[in-house]
């Protein structure tokens, strides 16, 4: 290779990595301003109490009804054994937030098609369940009295909310619905898809276990996780309608990915490049 000719080959590969970064920084800047705008927005929607009391009430006696399990008995039967509320606590806490933005990263990197889906299946659930929260503001299990429940995060720490409802940014009567339970649930939902190999299957567990921790921290009712994973899987459903959000996942990559998970593949772990 010629002088001239390395150096416009570097000179390209310079400008290819530029404009990576340049839309990745677009793609943070775009994902931050929806991220700001969703918690603020939470936060204008808080303010009536009274509302989201008496929605909890309502909500409380309608699980009741449809035969759900009681928040206040499962959790005390849980405290049997205490062990298992700060990991509960930190799961609520830490794992959230860190395993949506991971997830998303993974796409942009090695998914890029389908980064459009996922971004708009991100930015359509805020929005859905921001405009809930201002139609049915409600307040968590935990505050709810009357029925024995423990708040967890307070008792035992750590706290994502501040001491009193109203102060700090994070509103506290939004309670329905639970994008933790809805965003794993898209989470899991991606890795599943757009992963190759038998282990990303395990990703199943997540909206599992945060449905799991949501309720016992009393933090959520069964609904409020059930309703965030209708949503997330309704987004899902209209975005695979749209031609231009198509992910470029066919049937013939559904059938090598099967191929691969019988006959232990060249795949092998999640976020191998398609």
């Amino acid at each position: 290779m010629t002088r001239s000719g390395a150096e416009g080959t570097a000179l390209r590969n310079q400008r290819r990595v530029s404009r990576v970064v340049l839309a990745t920084v677009l793609q943070i800047g775009v994902m931050a301003v929806v991220l700001l705008v969703y918690e603020y927005g939470r936060h204008l929607a808080d303010g009536r109490p009274a509302h989201a009391f008496s929605n909890a009430r309502w909500l409380w006696d309608a699980e009741r009804a449809l035969r759900l399990p009681d928040e206040a008995s499962l959790q005390n039967w849980a405290l049997g054994w205490d062990g298992w509320v700060r990991a509960a606590n930190q799961y609520y806490v830490r794992v959230h937030f860190p395993a949506t933005t991971v997830f998303m990263v993974w796409v942009w990197f090695r998914h890029r098609r389908a980064w459009p889906r996922v971004r708009a299946a991100v930015v359509l659930s805020a929005a859905a369940a921001l405009a809930l929260h201002f139609a049915f503001p409600l307040a968590p299990p935990r505050m709810l009295p009357g029925h024995g429940l423990v708040d967890l995060m307070r008792a035992y720490g750590p706290s994502a909310y501040a001491a009193e409802p109203g102060s700090g940014l994070a509103n506290q009567f939004a309670a329905m619905p639970s994008l933790h339970v809805g965003w794993a649930v898209l989470v899991a939902w991606g890795v599943v898809r757009y992963g190759r190999g038998r282990w990303r299957y395990v990703l199943v567990a997540h909206p599992v276990i945060t449905l799991l921790v949501v309720v016992l921290t009393a933090n959520h009712y069964w609904l409020d996780g059930l309703v965030g994973s209708a949503i997330v899987a309704g987004v899902l459903w209209l975005t695979s309608a749209v031609p231009w959000l198509d992910d470029g996942l066919g049937l013939d990559d559904r059938l090598d990915d099967r191929l691969d998970d019988r006959e232990g593949g060249p795949s092998g772990a999640v976020g191998a490049p398609r």
